[in-house]
């Protein structure tokens, strides 16, 4: 028999680790500090961008944009009063922004109602002023009103006059561990502003949201920790010893190492994604300790504790690593390394409990009496809740949750808003806030119509643009000629024109080979209607001579591939495993109980799923990895209860719920420590994991005793 043929395989493999324990520590050793090396060499995504698939069009038409118009990044702030400006106020940022151009060479220009001027003409000679006064010689109120009528007055001032904004052009190409993000230099323009003008200043730009994501990432590292806290104290209520907390927490250690290590070695970032891997890893390789460890409490011998469980819990493994595996098929150059590194993980964790942990028992003794059956709590009230009965009925009702969370999948809602990623009090997300409810925008994009577009065809792609429901205002090339000539005409606005395609200005919106960028101004940042604008234009250019791009545009592109390909890999996914489910029942002749084993263990997934729906909660990058982790662990319960050895399902669960359970509520509490997450999403991500294990558990154990007894047991 092949399962009985692979069962030998892996106890011959587990009595290595026995009999030449300093062999496998010593090789344990040298992949951690082989691997461990190469984190020294692992770099974080932060930027936008950085975090797009340089595969796909609308990265390549972002970056092309970048290239064709020498985009730069930008940081800017929001002088605000309550009445009106006084002279000093508005001299004070005028100062601020001489001083900060002499401090940073990397601020190649900055922006703001001082860089404004109009035509004027006298004696036959033309001449562009300032539009505004000087401000250090008006002591009294200081007026903005020559701001309204210009091409920015909506970037640069709100309607009511009230506030001031100044932004800054930083030329950013200098690689840190970061990609092309700085943060000693962002961190350093920031703290200047803050320092002179107060910690409540508005902040705008990209560079602002990137300094706070990356904020937030070294932010959730105490996360992390909390993680191991809680993992250590419910460990030592369970088992009976901070001894088991230590062991567990010494192979999380050292996976996570090999794995981040790795990552750096073969050149792969940390990104949104990936830096989930340390939870996959926390989750799957606490499932297998806590088995290990209840067997411990009843056998003396080592090598049977072993050996018994190498079987199942190389199987449970073997179907988180084939889910995430699917994910390496992905187009998405991200997905594609969170699937490969996520398999890994799984197969180290698995050697980890299985070879490390043996050898390290072995050659200290004292180790391997981790567990104490007489300190441990919690399994009486666990025990009493497993007695409970589930009438098969129950059972047989609760498949109602499998035609709900069908109709969910085919109604969810797809989207993402990348501007409300942070707390509603947070300061940058106040500063959105502001500009929404001030100004009516809240994120830009650029529309670009190379030299091909002709010249009706462009002006019918500027109103299609213009009138869209997303889009606030456009600022374009004819707008700021118009705005500089100051309402002259003829020969007058040519020449406007002429002198104007001659400074760095220009650059923004036009290049000498005739390509014109558009500024677009967007009510939202929404992911779903920017991919329906994206959609719009491609087939208004399907040779991709126009296109709308940015980093908003981007994102809202990659996260809907994203999230489509993780829905694909997850019902994939769930035929893998349903594939084994089926296999050991056949195997352990448990065919009466097979389609009772396929819905137990699928019902967790399927109630989540369908109180996503009823719930209203949109189907994003966060929701989709909560769902990647409860199918990376469906089906492991059931393969635990069906490799008893005494090939009894009852008896299984007898043997093993106890540490199904144990698992279950652990894996929870964890989840909910992303409550404390800097950022908003993954708040919700926690309160949905921990409902999504709860009900697993529910279905694996309770559930599955119910379609265990027989009709007559009604």
């Amino acid at each position: 028999m092949l399962l009985g043929s692979i069962e030998q395989k892996l106890q011959r493999l587990v009595s290595v680790a026995f009999s030449h324990p300093k062999l496998v520590l010593i090789l344990t050793l040298f992949m951690f500090t082989g691997l461990g090396v190469g984190g020294l060499r692992l770099t974080q995504v932060v930027s936008m961008v950085d975090q797009l698939d340089p595969q796909m069009l609308s990265t390549m038409n972002t970056l092309k944009t970048r290239e064709l118009f020498d985009a730069q990044a930008s940081l800017g702030f929001i002088l605000r009063v309550n009445d009106r400006f006084k002279g000093p106020q508005i001299c004070r940022a005028r100062r601020f922004i001489s001083k900060m151009e002499r401090k940073y060479p990397q601020i190649e220009s900055s922006f703001s109602g001082f860089d404004l001027r109009q035509l004027q003409t006298s004696n036959n000679l033309a001449y562009y002023p300032q539009v505004l006064e000087d401000p250090c010689t008006s002591p009294d109120f200081f007026s903005l009103d020559k701001i309204k009528s210009s091409p920015w007055a909506h970037l640069l001032t709100s309607p009511s006059m009230k506030d001031f904004t100044v932004s800054f052009n930083l030329n950013l190409q200098e690689q840190t561990a970061y990609g092309t993000f700085n943060p000693a230099l962002v961190g350093a323009l920031l703290n200047d502003i803050q320092t002179e003008f107060g910690q409540d200043v508005p902040l705008v730009g990209t560079l602002a949201q990137e300094y706070y994501t990356m904020q937030g990432l070294s932010d959730s590292t105490w996360l992390n920790a909390l993680i191991l806290f809680i993992i250590f104290i419910c460990f030592k209520f369970f088992l009976g010893t901070f001894r088991a907390s230590l062991l567990y927490g010494l192979t999380l250690v050292l996976a996570a190492t090999m794995i981040y290590g790795a990552m750096g070695w073969v050149g792969h970032a940390l990104d949104p994604l990936s830096v989930c891997l340390f939870l996959i890893l926390a989750i799957s390789s606490m499932e297998d300790f806590i088995f290990v460890s209840q067997k411990r409490m009843t056998t003396d011998s080592l090598h049977e504790i072993f050996n018994e469980l190498a079987l199942p819990c190389f199987l449970t493994s073997l179907t988180t690593i084939l889910a995430f595996l699917t994910l390496g098929f992905s187009d998405l150059e991200s997905i594609r390394h969170f699937g490969i590194w996520a398999a890994v993980g799984g197969l180290i964790e698995w050697g980890l409990t299985f070879l490390f942990l043996p050898a390290l028992m072995t050659l200290f003794p004292i180790l391997s009496d981790w567990t104490r059956a007489d300190r441990k709590k919690g399994d009486g009230l666990i025990l009493k809740t497993l007695s409970w009965r589930v009438p098969r009925l129950v059972s047989i009702i609760s498949i109602v949750f499998f035609f709900t969370a069908y109709v969910s999948v085919n109604n969810f809602k797809m989207s993402q808003t990348p501007t409300e990623m942070f707390p509603k009090d947070h300061p940058f997300q106040l500063s959105l806030d502001f500009l929404l409810k001030d100004r009516g925008w809240v994120a830009s994009i650029d529309f670009v119509m190379t030299r091909d577009v002709e010249k009706n065809k462009r002006e019918q792609l500027l109103e299609l643009i213009a009138k869209d429901s997303i889009v606030f205002k456009t600022e374009t090339w004819a707008s700021v000629v118009n705005y500089v000539a100051n309402g002259k005409q003829g020969l007058a606005l040519a020449m406007v024109e002429r002198e104007l395609a001659l400074t760095d200005l220009s650059q923004r919106y036009r290049n000498v080979a005739g390509d014109e960028r558009v500024v677009v101004y967007l009510r939202t940042s929404n992911t779903e209607k920017l991919n329906t604008l994206r959609k719009k234009i491609e087939h208004l250019c399907p040779h991709n001579e126009c296109w709308v791009s940015g980093e908003f545009v981007g994102f809202a592109d990659f996260s809907q591939s994203l999230i489509t390909t993780l829905f694909e890999s997850l019902f994939l996914s769930v035929m893998i495993v349903a594939s084994v489910v089926v296999l050991l029942a056949l195997v352990y002749q448990q065919r009466p109980l097979i389609l009772g084993l396929l819905f137990s263990s699928l019902w967790g997934p399927a109630v989540l799923l369908s109180l996503i729906y009823f719930f209203g909660i949109s189907i994003n990058f966060v929701t989709c990895v909560v769902a990647s982790c409860l199918v990376g662990l469906t089906g492991d319960n059931a393969i635990m209860f069906l490799c008893h050895k005494d090939n009894d399902i009852h008896e299984g669960i007898k043997q093993r719920a106890v540490g199904s359970v144990q698992t279950a509520l652990m894996m929870s509490l964890c989840s909910l420590t992303f409550i404390f997450s800097y950022f908003e999403p993954p708040q919700m991500l926690g309160i949905l994991l921990s409902l999504g294990f709860i009900a697993s558990l529910i279905g694996d154990v309770w559930l599955l005793k119910g379609f265990a007894q027989k009709p007559s047991n009604k």
